[in-house]
């Protein structure tokens, strides 16, 4: 079974099924409503490595934070996530095992032609519903940066770094804020 390149492959499934699939470096699953979201893993080099890039410049800015990549995140009784980098608190992860619970401080989801629609659709509601605090997107075809702030459960556009404003201050919950160059992340 294939799905169009612009597209997610869904498949009805159990809670046990999903948590059976074996571990692969070539897709990520996420399981809502008794529905498995596949995911091919990105092999474009852009995405792999703006990712890498951030979570490392994250790494040294936010020492009171832990910064995860590719994490899974429970983000209700029925959905089952995996974004592609998250910063949560450090006492977060004392004692946990598994699906993370609590609302991070920040979700980031590097868009592509085939989860776009996903992670600006459900997962963002998802996201800003359990109370995470920022969610940033990054359009790698056409570099950018949106932050975005949870307010009531909805998220408030705060920014847009892009080709003609590269730089931005954004905020990172109480961890104060941290200033992004997207010539640091795509290596302009």
């Amino acid at each position: 079974m294939e799905a169009p390149p612009d597209e997610l492959l869904r498949r009805k499934m159990s809670f046990a099924e999903f948590e059976n699939l074996p571990d692969s470096e070539y897709f990520r699953v996420e399981w809502v409503d008794g529905t498995a979201i596949i995911m091919v893993t990105p092999l474009a080099y852009s995405h792999g490595q703006v990712m890498f890039r951030l979570a490392s410049y994250l790494e040294g800015m936010l020492p009171d934070q832990e910064v995860l990549l590719i994490p899974g995140l429970r983000t209700r009784e029925s959905a089952f996530r995996v974004p592609d980098l998250m910063v949560i608190n450090k006492d977060q992860l004392t004692g946990n095992r598994g699906w993370l619970k609590d609302a991070p401080t920040l979700v980031v989801e590097v868009l592509s032609p085939s989860t776009w629609r996903e992670d600006l659709g459900p997962k963002a509601a998802e996201y800003a519903a359990m109370g995470t605090a920022h969610y940033w997107t990054i359009d790698t075809e056409v570099p950018s940066l949106t932050a975005r702030t949870n307010v009531g459960n909805a998220w408030r556009v705060d920014e847009i770094l892009n080709v003609d404003h590269p730089k931005g201050n954004l905020s990172v919950g109480d961890s104060g804020t941290v200033t992004i160059d997207l010539a640091m992340l795509f290596r302009w």
